[in-house]
């Protein structure tokens, strides 16, 4: 059987597209710093909301925090600090939830090469897991798409998520985006 060479392309993009998934992940995303390179003070903000069943809530949340870098990085290790916010509303600041963590995470294997998954000079590592309580008080009900009326079998959790640096340089060169992964 003669395989034709215009859907090998799109067999390698479907095949890229379905390693990429991470089953079980309520939230994954990147966001590259706002200026290059990444200054001590830059904040970057990950804001959502998650939604669950009634009956299927959480009691807590796993957090992973990822770096993705290139070769230019200075060092073998960062530490980011995360302040953790759930629970709140988005017409008010008052929050149910909140704590911070500074993640270390470890760029480097034993042999001192860069470790990680990447391609050519980039590299993604991700921080040890950390476990985020919830209470049902951080969980509000849903509201239906017309927003009149509420949906009484899913419930929102909306959260905020700021990460800076914790590294005494006032920049860092090579730190192209950082990512979040939650899941439960």
């Amino acid at each position: 059987m003669k395989i034709h060479s215009h859907f090998l392309p799109l067999a390698g993009l479907c095949l890229l597209l379905t390693a990429c998934q991470w089953k079980g992940t309520d939230y994954h995303h990147f966001i590259a710093p706002q200026t290059t390179p990444w200054q001590r003070l830059d904040t970057i903000r990950f804001a959502d909301t998650l939604y669950f069943e009634r009956d299927n809530a959480p009691s807590h949340l796993l957090l992973e925090t990822i770096l993705r870098h290139d070769d230019l990085y200075p060092y073998e290790e960062i530490y980011l600090n995360a302040d953790i916010t759930v629970g709140f509303t988005q017409d008010s600041t008052r929050a149910n939830g909140h704590s911070s963590h500074t993640f270390r995470i470890s760029l480097v294997n034993s042999r001192h090469h860069w470790s990680g998954s990447g391609w050519g000079s980039l590299y993604t590592v991700e921080s040890p897991t950390y476990t985020i309580s919830l209470s049902d008080k951080y969980f509000q009900q849903a509201a239906t798409v017309a927003g009149d009326e509420s949906d009484t079998t899913r419930l929102q959790l909306p959260f905020r998520i700021d990460i800076t640096s914790a590294m005494a340089d006032e920049s860092l060169k090579g730190c192209d985006a950082v990512g979040l992964r939650l899941y439960n």
